[in-house]
């Protein structure tokens, strides 16, 4: 009598796993050592959601899979590399990038057991990753100001790049220009609060609302690692000091205790979503904005 063999079925790849936070933190790692451009990175950021196997893809993923690739190119171009800049360059661009796609993952595995996320919308998933690689186009190192002008510039020239009248811009280019506005500072703070207000009053979650969190934690996720974020802080100090020399301005930030304004920085962050917990990015020592929704 023959014995049935048990064979054991192996979890899709794109199946977030408890090994995700490793997964995330080596994909960064080695995005940095190979000095992958933004292509690459726009490349494996949309494979982690749609893999190469299931081309030809739908009508509107395919139409943002391509403009992406596209768009890419050209903001890799546009964007100075870490020898040119210390903050704002192709790295930055590609950990956010990679971050947001392990976020989108998460909430694609998850969405049906939760009440805190809307149901998972693929073609507003591939509009956050479009945000996501020009959300700091064009940024010249200035500090941030009160009103949203690096981000608008930045919203204004996607919408000069995309093909606006050709079916299904028309659409999706108000949402990749809203998700970029949001990554403005006080702007991220306000939606965090109006997510967190709604989880509390059992309300439904925008889709649009949604997508702002989740890009606006991938936008610090790295600079909230211990190891990393200190050195980011200086990197950011330095690159605002050369644009107020460069530009005359008088300098608006002292830069002697790198350490307490990284301390700063952390304990104004807000980590909201539990696809950003699940991938541990709450679980800082200085953080105070992580309780459970």
């Amino acid at each position: 009598m023959k014995r049935n063999k048990t064979t054991r079925r192996r979890a899709p790849s794109s199946l977030p796993t408890a090994r995700a936070p490793r997964r995330w933190l080596r994909m960064l790692s080695r995005a940095k050592q190979q000095s992958w451009s933004l292509s690459q990175a726009w490349t494996q950021a949309w494979h982690l959601l749609w893999p190469a196997r299931q081309r030809p893809y739908p009508t509107p993923l395919h139409a943002i899979y391509q403009q992406g690739q596209a768009l890419a190119h050209r903001v890799g171009q546009d964007t100075p590399s870490d020898t040119q800049t210390t903050y704002h360059n192709r790295q930055h661009l590609c950990d956010v990038l990679l971050s947001l796609a392990f976020l989108l993952q998460d909430w694609r595995a998850h969405h049906r057991t939760s009440t805190t996320m809307p149901a998972w919308d693929a073609p507003h998933a591939a509009c956050a990753l479009l945000a996501a690689l020009v959300h700091d186009w064009g940024h010249d190192g200035r500090p941030s100001s009160p009103h949203p002008e690096l981000e608008e510039a930045s919203a204004q020239r996607f919408a000069a790049a995309c093909p606006s009248t050709n079916p299904p811009w028309p659409h999706l280019v108000p949402v990749v220009q809203h998700l970029v506005r949001q990554t403005h500072p006080p702007q991220a703070t306000h939606i965090h609060q109006t997510y967190r207000q709604h989880c509390l009053d059992h309300q439904p979650i925008d889709v649009r609302l949604w997508l702002g969190v989740l890009l606006t934690e991938a936008d610090i996720a790295v600079s909230l690692q211990p190891h990393l974020g200190p050195a980011l802080t200086c990197a950011l100090l330095h690159e605002q000091a050369r644009w107020q020399k460069e530009n005359n301005h008088p300098p608006s930030l002292v830069q002697a205790n790198v350490q307490r304004l990284y301390q700063a920085f952390v304990c104004s962050t807000f980590i909201s979503s539990p696809c950003a917990r699940r991938l541990g990015w709450h679980q800082h020592p200085l953080h105070h904005h992580t309780h459970q929704i």
